[in-house]
C-alpha cells in the first residue's frame, strides 16, 4: 500500500485548520507553494506510475513552477516525479528505461527520507505555502516545523498579521506540551492586509519567522500595491490584475465584486443581497474601451456557479481604469446582454 509522504515515518504529523473566517477553502490564487509540499510515496514508482509522470512532464517543462506545483498539489506522486524530472536518469532512453526509473526513484526516496530525518533533529520552521482563499484578505498559511531536542509549550506558539493573532492553543489545548523530536504540517487561516506580515512567533524560543515574501516568487500576491499607470501585456510579462469594487450604476447597486485577471483567465466573485457567485472566463484583448481605460478584455464564461444570469458561454467586456478606480463590466452576449455594471475600486491587491 502506498503511503503518503505527508506522514512522515516515526512522527506526530499534526493538521491544523483555522476555521470561522470562510466557509469552504476556495482558492483564488496561490502566492507560493514549494516542491517539497507535493504529495509522494515511500515506495519505488511502477511502469504505470512512470508512465503518468512521463504524460504530465510537458506540464513541468512549460508551466511556471509555482503554477505546475499549484495544478499538481493533490496528485498522489507528483512529488516522485519531480525527483526524477532533477535527476539526469529521467533522460535515459534505453530498452529498461521503466527498470532503471523505477530503481532509481527508490534511491531518490531514500536520499530524502535520509535528510527529512537529519532535519528532525534540529529546531526549525519552514514555510510551505500561502494561498489566498476566496474572501479577499483571508489567507490560508501552511508551514512544517520540528522541535529538535527541546520540548516547546502550545501555548508559546502563535501565527501573527498585521490584521490578527492567532493562537496554536486555540485547536490543542492551553496545556499541550509537544514533545522533543516531533514535526508538525500546520494549517492556519489568518487575516492579513499584507501577506508579507504573516509570521510565526514563539516568544520563549526568541524566535520569529516570517513568510519571506520578497525572496520567493509572488507574482500573484504583490507586497505593495503597485498601480500602473498603463497596462501592458506580452508573453513575458502576462496581464494581472487583482481588484475588489462596490457596484455604484444601477443594476446590481451596492454589490461587491472582486476580480482576478492572471494570464489569458479571468476570476469574478460577485456578492450581493441574493448570495454570492463565481464565474470564470477566458480572456482575450480588446480595442473596445475608451483610452482611459488601461485593461479592456474580452470574456468568455467557461464556468458559472451560483448564478442564475450567467451562464457557460456568455460573453462580456470589462474595463478597468486603474488611475481613477473604476471598472465597467458590459454584457455582449446572454442574458445580461446590453447591461453595464459600473464600479468604484476600493482595493487592487
Amino acid at each position: 500500500m502506498n503511503i503518503s509522504g505527508k506522514f512522515l515515518i516515526g512522527l506526530a504529523i499534526i493538521s491544523l485548520i483555522v476555521t470561522g473566517y470562510v466557509s469552504s477553502v476556495d482558492y483564488v490564487y496561490a502566492s507560493y507553494i514549494d516542491k517539497f509540499s507535493l504529495p509522494y510515496v515511500l515506495e519505488h514508482l511502477t511502469e504505470s506510475e512512470i508512465k503518468k509522470c512521463e504524460s504530465i512532464h510537458d506540464d513541468f517543462v512549460s508551466l511556471s513552477d509555482s503554477d505546475f506545483y499549484t495544478r499538481y498539489q493533490t496528485h498522489a506522486f507528483a512529488g516522485n516525479c519531480v525527483m526524477l524530472y532533477e535527476d539526469s536518469s529521467w533522460d535515459y532512453e534505453g530498452s529498461d528505461r521503466y527498470e532503471k526509473l523505477s530503481d532509481k526513484s527508490e534511491i531518490l526516496i531514500q536520499e530524502r527520507e535520509a535528510e527529512l530525518k537529519k532535519s528532525r533533529e534540529n529546531f526549525h520552521i519552514e514555510l510551505k505555502s500561502l494561498t489566498e482563499l476566496q474572501i479577499p484578505g483571508t489567507f490560508l498559511f501552511k508551514f512544517d516545523g520540528c522541535t529538535g531536542d527541546q520540548s516547546i509549550h502550545a501555548k508559546d506558539i502563535s501565527v501573527v498579521s498585521d490584521k490578527e493573532t492567532v493562537l496554536l492553543t486555540k485547536f490543542v489545548g492551553e496545556e499541550r506540551i509537544i514533545s522533543p523530536g516531533v514535526c508538525n504540517a500546520v494549517e492556519v487561516q489568518i487575516r492579513a492586509d499584507d501577506p508579507a506580515s504573516i509570521k510565526v512567533v514563539i516568544p520563549s524560543l526568541d524566535v520569529e519567522v516570517s513568510t519571506k515574501l520578497d525572496k520567493r516568487k509572488t507574482d500573484n500576491i504583490p507586497t505593495e500595491p503597485d498601480i500602473p499607470s498603463k497596462v501592458v501585456r506580452s508573453d513575458d510579462d502576462p496581464l494581472s490584475f487583482y481588484g475588489k469594487g462596490i457596484v455604484v450604476g444601477e443594476d446590481f447597486k451596492d454589490g461587491s465584486i472582486w476580480t482576478g485577471i492572471k494570464g489569458d483567465k479571468a476570476t469574478i466573485i460577485a456578492q450581493w443581497d441574493l448570495g454570492r457567485s463565481k464565474i470564470i472566463s477566458n480572456i482575450s484583448s480588446s480595442s473596445d474601451c475608451e483610452l482611459n481605460y488601461q485593461i479592456c478584455v474580452n470574456a468568455t464564461v467557461t464556468s458559472s456557479d451560483n448564478s442564475k444570469a450567467v451562464k457557460v458561454g456568455d460573453a462580456f467586456l470589462i474595463k478597468i481604469d486603474t488611475e481613477n478606480k473604476k471598472q465597467v463590466i458590459v454584457g455582449t452576449f446572454g442574458f445580461l446582454e446590453n447591461v453595464e455594471i459600473v464600479l468604484v475600486i476600493s482595493k487592487i491587491y
